[in-house]
């Protein structure tokens, strides 16, 4: 016991190097009592020193702030599920290593200089926590690669209306009631470009049945995302298109560059047939509606400058 003592003491030492404090006997705040005001003086106040008093906050309180503030941090995690787990991490921190039950931690924790600390470390720990998280998940997250062909049958709910479209890869076509307006500009563009394309298919956005590229997110996550299109053009070339606008999304290069890699990976590995494909951005000018791909790596989608035009006639 004596050398759990002399452990705890060198921790409290050690804090009271970094400017903790924990000689605090209790919280108190004064307040004043029997105000007098001076009708005849603008934000005029008497008080004398004998009006003071002190108001105390009982255990029961500090319970509730101390909750209230181990909710609030938690800003990198489901709050409802993780703060009980943080109030539990602190008050047995203070228990194992510097010798305080919850009651006394409390006042600790919360007095001013204290918890302006405890935020940052806090704050800190979560950003480690997530970047542990991100590499556990590429650790043990992989990619199954399978050969993919449009499905034979595919399923749909009541978020989904029914059109009539004549070269569509399943018949009949199935729309979604809230697709994106760049997905419903090439459809139309695509239906009045239907003499120069075979097929073309709308792809899904989840699950096995799909076509999906791997690729790394910002953060360094593995992800998946899913083309929208997938085209067979009179000329025999296959295009997969991802549709989007300019700065819609976050990830738009990561995904085009994911998306130009596997492209070229399969190009060369079937050199009987040729992939096209990348980010499709639309663009209006006047009442001409146009769509552009990049054949090369992008960094972001603001400019579209040495961008190609997307014509199904001349692919």
């Amino acid at each position: 016991m004596e050398d759990v003592k002399r452990q705890r003491d060198f921790n409290r030492k050690a804090m009271r190097e970094k400017f903790w404090q924990f000689e605090i006997d209790e919280h108190q705040i004064k307040i004043p009592t029997d105000i007098n005001l001076d009708p005849y003086e603008v934000n005029a106040i008497m008080l004398n020193n004998d009006q003071m008093k002190a108001f105390s906050i009982t255990d029961a309180q500090f319970g509730t702030m101390f909750d209230r503030f181990c909710y609030d941090n938690i800003t990198r995690l489901n709050r409802s599920k993780s703060w009980k787990k943080l109030r539990e991490t602190l008050n047995h921190f203070a228990e194992y290593y510097l010798g305080y039950n919850e009651f006394e931690i409390r006042k600790i924790y919360l007095f001013p200089q204290n918890k302006e600390y405890l935020v940052q470390h806090i704050a800190k720990a979560l950003e480690n926590f997530e970047a542990w998280q991100v590499k556990q998940g590429n650790d043990s997250r992989r990619v199954v690669n399978n050969d993919w062909e449009v499905p034979s049958t595919r399923y749909f709910n009541e978020l989904y209306r029914r059109e009539k479209i004549e070269n569509h890869a399943l018949e009949p076509f199935f729309e979604y009631e809230k697709a994106s307006s760049p997905e419903i500009a090439l459809k139309e563009f695509l239906e009045k470009k239907a003499a120069f394309i075979d097929w073309w298919y709308k792809n899904g956005d989840q699950g096995k049945e799909h076509f999906a590229v791997p690729y790394n997110d910002k953060k360094g996550v593995k992800r998946l995302f899913y083309v929208d299109f997938i085209i067979k053009f009179k000329s025999g070339k296959i295009g997969l298109f991802d549709t989007k606008t300019k700065r819609s999304d976050a990830e738009a290069a990561n995904k085009h560059n994911a998306l130009l890699d596997c492209l070229d990976a399969e190009n060369k590995a079937n050199t009987k047939r040729e992939l096209i494909g990348g980010v499709l951005i639309p663009e209006l000018t006047g009442d001409v509606m146009t769509f552009k791909y990049c054949k090369n790596r992008i960094e972001d989608t603001d400019s579209l400058v040495g961008w190609d035009f997307f014509n199904p006639q001349t692919l």
